[in-house]
């Protein structure tokens, strides 16, 4: 028995090609949606579409950099012409950075990280919200961390980050509601993904 019915409904997952954003992609199709997997490596996405199409699920695979405007624009544009509508949006992408104390973290880095997690989910809302408005529906889930809600020591960019997504969470929340749209935001602790485990190894350098 299906915990969800989303038959007939349409997703984007970004950073769909590992971890949560792959786990959310399947568990999407084997509810019913159709799954647009975005992600910047094409290996790691048509993995999840294959494992997806194995299982008798409908997905297409767009290659994506969050950071930059055409690229969303794109994977917006590609999944209305596919399938006409976005029902489901999975803000997720995103990256770890450097586990090292605050005054020694180095600018560039800091500057790369705030470009992924922060730009690219400002640039996915402001793309994506405007299909959801017009349709009067929608559901965006954007995937903050529980670094989001309290000091993360030698993760002073990541905490921040998640903390900026918390708070556009909340300004698209209260914008988009009487137009029939949810934004939502997830803060996961510890999960068994690629980018945990980078973060674990850094953090035993220290």
């Amino acid at each position: 028995m299906q915990a969800f019915d989303f038959t007939e409904r349409v997703a984007i997952v970004t950073g769909g090609g590992g971890g949560i954003g792959r786990a959310a992609s399947i568990t999407l199709s084997e509810n019913g949606a159709k799954v647009v997997v975005v992600d910047l490596s094409e290996d790691s996405g048509l993995l999840t579409v294959n494992k997806i199409k194995e299982n008798g699920g409908e997905a297409k695979f767009v290659k994506a950099d969050v950071t930059k405007e055409d690229d969303i624009k794109n994977y917006v544009q590609k999944t209305i012409d596919s399938y006409g509508k976005i029902d489901i949006f999975l803000n997720n992408a995103g990256w770890e950075g450097k586990i090292m104390p605050f005054i020694d973290y180095p600018t560039e880095v800091f500057d790369q990280l705030m470009s992924i997690n922060v730009r690219g989910v400002f640039l996915g809302l402001k793309h994506v919200l405007p299909h959801m408005i017009e349709q009067k529906s929608g559901a965006v889930v954007n995937t903050a961390s529980g670094a989001g809600l309290l000091a993360t020591p030698n993760m002073v960019a990541y905490g921040a980050s998640k903390h900026a997504v918390l708070g556009m969470t909340k300004t698209a929340g209260v914008e988009v509601a009487p137009h029939g749209v949810r934004v939502n935001a997830v803060c996961p602790g510890v999960v068994n993904t690629a980018m945990m485990r980078s973060a674990q190894v850094s953090s035993t350098r220290l």
